[in-house]
């Protein structure tokens, strides 16, 4: 298999009919659909699903902040994807600049489907009180989330995204990729350990592993 393209390079066909290149505002409902169907979630049923379509959108459209990538097969079926984030409060801002309509048609009607769903929204959108650079200032890079459908598993397209936003974080200048995963979610834990992440600690039921990139 061959290395992730750079940034500025064409999607790269790295194996017969599959193809790794940036999120695009067109798949941002196939996107929420696997976020629903294989990711804990509260955003459920179709307005959750319109929420998560308007933040994949979003992150499609953003400037700067955060970024994401799809692997497709030559039929345009979207397998899998990834996305990173190293602004969150910028990536927060682009959501609401971007899809401010959205969020309020889907955001109110969810919350009058599911009103246990408020918080959920307002953590995602309103601003924190934390530190958004917990390392004396800098920023960092975390994944957040990488999932494939289950129709595609195990012809190694995790670890070819994985790669790739590896690549990304890289060329951004970051020392090191960070990521939380459920503490009970042994397969993800695995996966992480498998391909170079460190544990860093666990906290309120998730594990954090960070792997250092090289130069």
């Amino acid at each position: 298999m061959g290395c992730p393209p750079r940034d500025g390079q064409p999607a790269e066909s790295f194996r017969r009919g599959f193809v790794i290149r940036p999120l695009e505002p067109g798949d941002a409902v196939a996107v929420a659909v696997l976020h629903q169907a294989f990711l804990r979630s509260r955003l459920k049923g179709y307005t959750g699903r319109r929420l998560l379509a308007c933040y994949y959108r979003s992150l499609s459209l953003a400037a700067g902040g955060g970024c994401g990538y799809v692997e497709v097969e030559s039929g345009s079926r979207i397998a899998g994807f990834v996305c990173g984030v190293w602004n969150p409060a910028s990536v927060r801002q682009n959501l609401v600049r971007a899809m401010w309509g959205g969020l309020l048609l889907w955001g109110g009607l969810h919350v009058l489907l599911h009103p246990s769903g408020w918080g959920d929204l307002s953590r995602r959108l309103l601003p924190r009180h934390r530190q958004e650079f917990p390392l004396g200032g800098q920023a960092e890079y975390e994944l957040r989330p990488i999932v494939v459908d289950e129709d595609f598993r195990g012809r190694g397209i995790a670890g070819q995204l994985l790669l790739r936003l590896l690549e990304d974080a890289r060329s951004r200048g970051f020392k090191s990729i960070m990521l939380k995963t459920e503490v009970d979610n042994g397969r993800a834990n695995a996966f992480y350990v498998k391909h170079g992440f460190v544990l860093e600690r666990t906290a309120a039921g998730y594990n954090q592993y960070r792997r250092f990139l090289e130069p």
